[in-house]
C-alpha cells in the first residue's frame, strides 16, 4: 500500500553526493563509531542485554510511564508476534541462495527508508485522549464488519504522520495487544483525524490473518519495521525486516506468507515475488567487514544475514529497508549523508534471494512466547 516512488531519495542523494562520500569516509566512520552508544543510553543497553539473555519480558506489566511516543522511548526491546512467527524466525545456515542480477542496481540502491516515507509509531497510555478517526477502509483481526465511522482509538495527543504522501502511522494500545496500522493518516482539529485505511493487528498472535496489515503484501508492517530503539541502542536486531522493492524487480505474484500483491504486471526485470525473503548472502563475512561498515550499518547487515527481510511492498529504490522516521539518521549521525551510502552500496553485490527461507528456520528468541 506504500507509494511506488517513495524510496527514490536515497538514489538521488547517492548520485549527487558520491564524491563527497569518498572524501569524508574516514572521518565519518570514526564519528559514527564514537556515537554508536551515547553514555545516556548505557543503562538501557545493559537492560537490553539482560532481556536478550532471558527472553522476552512480560511487556504488558510495564507502567504507562515506561511507554513513549516512539520505540526510542522504550526501556526494553519490544518485538511483536509469536517467537515462531515468520518475522521472528532466523534463517538456516544451510539455506539456498540466488544472487541478485546486476541490472537490479540500475534501478536504485539498497537503502534505508526512514525519512518522509518512514513510519511513525505511537504507544498509547490509558490516560490518552480517545481519537475519533474516520476511514475509507477498516480491516480488523477481530473480523468486525460494522465498525462505527469514525471510530475511537486511544492514542497520544498531537499525533502527526510522516511528511510523505503515505502518512503511515501505527498506534500500539496500552496493553501491547493490538496495533492500529493507518495509511494516509491526517490529523484534523483536536483529537480528530482521517485515514484512508485502518488495519487492526493482533500483536500477540502469529501476525497473519487474512489480508489484515498495511503493506501491499496484505501483511502487517510492524513486525519487520526497523525500530528506533534497537537502532539507537547497541543490541542485535533480531527479526526479519520490512522490505520495499522496486516494481521493475517484482513479479505480480504472492507467495506465502504474503496473501496479495499491489503491482499490475510483472516488472521488466522481475526477480522476486511478494513474500519472498531477501538476505545478505552467506558469502559476506560480518567479522572481516570488507565493506568497512560503521557499527549501526553492521548491525543492520547482521540482521539481513541472520534473518533477512520479507518483500512486503513496492518502492523507488532497488531494495528499501523500511524504518521509523529518522531512526537510522539519528543513530548513525553525520555518516547518514556521506559514508552510509558507500557502505550500503558495497553490500549490494552480496544481496540474494533465499530460495528455501523456511526450511530449517528457528525462532530467534524475541517476540511473544
Amino acid at each position: 500500500m506504500r507509494s511506488s516512488g517513495t524510496q527514490g531519495l536515497a538514489t538521488r542523494l547517492w548520485k549527487q553526493g558520491e564524491a563527497l562520500m569518498l572524501m569524508c569516509s574516514m572521518q565519518d566512520d570514526w564519528r559514527s563509531a564514537r556515537k554508536s552508544i551515547p553514555s545516556r543510553y548505557l543503562g538501557m543497553a545493559a537492560l537490553a542485554t539482560l532481556l536478550l539473555a532471558c527472553g522476552t519480558a512480560d511487556l504488558a506489566t510495564e507502567s504507562d510511564s515506561d511507554r513513549g511516543a516512539s520505540t526510542l522511548d522504550l526501556s526494553y526491546y519490544w518485538q511483536p508476534f509469536k517467537q515462531t512467527s515468520v518475522w521472528n524466525l532466523q534463517l538456516a545456515a544451510t539455506r539456498s541462495e540466488t544472487s541478485f542480477p546486476a541490472v537490479a542496481w540500475t534501478y536504485g540502491l539498497l537503502a534505508p527508508s526512514d525519512a518522509d516515507y518512514g513510519i511513525k509509531v505511537y504507544f498509547a497510555k490509558a490516560t490518552d485522549p480517545l481519537w475519533q478517526i474516520s476511514f475509507s477502509d477498516y480491516n480488523s483481526v477481530l473480523d468486525v464488519w460494522n465498525t462505527p465511522n469514525p471510530t475511537g482509538i486511544r492514542a497520544p495527543a498531537g499525533m502527526t504522520p510522516p511528511t510523505g504522501g503515505d502518512g503511515t502511522t501505527i498506534v500500539i494500545d496500552s496493553a501491547l495487544r493490538y496495533g492500529y496500522e493507518m495509511w494516509q493518516f491526517a490529523p484534523r482539529r483536536g483529537s480528530t483525524a482521517s485515514s484512508s485505511s485502518i488495519n487492526v493487528v493482533d500483536l500477540q498472535s502469529m501476525g497473519i490473518h487474512r489480508n489484515v496489515g498495511i503493506t501491499g503484501s496484505g501483511l502487517p508492517g510492524i513486525g519487520g519495521l526497523l525500530k528506533a530503539w534497537e537502532l539507537k541502542n547497541n543490541v542485535p536486531i533480531r527479526h526479519k525486516l520490512w522490505l520495499a522493492v522496486n516494481p521493475k524487480l517484482l513479479y505480480a505474484q504472492a507467495v506465502s506468507p504474503s496473501v496479495t500483491f499491489d503491482v499490475a504486471a510483472n516488472g521488466v526485470s522481475a526477480f522476486v515475488k511478494y513474500g519472498d525473503v531477501i538476505a545478505l548472502g552467506k558469502g559476506y563475512s560480518i567479522a572481516a567487514n570488507a565493506c568497512n561498515l560503521s557499527p549501526v550499518v553492521k548491525r543492520i547487515a547482521a540482521a539481513l544475514q541472520d534473518y533477512g527481510g520479507i518483500v512486503q511492498d513496492q518502492g523507488g529504490d532497488a531494495i528499501g529497508l523500511v524504518a521509523e522516521v529518522d531512526s537510522i539518521r539519528n543513530a548513525i549521525g553525520a555518516a547518514y549523508d556521506t559514508t552510509m551510502w558507500t557502505q550500503f552500496r558495497c553490500l549490494q553485490k552480496y544481496m540474494v534471494r533465499v530460495d528455501n527461507p523456511w526450511v530449517g528456520a528457528v525462532a530467534g528468541g524475541l517476540g511473544v512466547p
